[in-house]
């Protein structure tokens, strides 16, 4: 049970802002969604991915890859779409 939390709660993380990602680049509106959340997002995400690289533990760092990833084209479409 404990190794499929370990899993779960990196995966889920990763994956979590697909639908807002998926959303505005369909849609093209950034009107609703906040600069700073996603720039606190991106410096949490290299924090996170710096981590697990410390403490060697990859699902951390493949989690904080995903979500940086995630982060950062939210913030290429807040700067593209506005």
């Amino acid at each position: 049970m404990e190794r499929i939390v370990f899993f779960l709660a990196p995966t889920l993380t990763s994956i979590q802002l697909a639908p807002q990602v998926y959303k505005t680049f369909r849609t093209r509106n950034v009107s609703g969604l906040s600069v700073y959340t996603f720039l606190l997002a991106w410096f949490a995400s290299i924090v996170w991915g710096l981590h697990g690289y410390y403490t060697q533990d990859i699902p951390v760092m493949v989690s904080s890859a995903m979500t940086l990833a995630m982060d950062s084209s939210i913030l290429c479409m807040l700067y593209l779409f506005r």
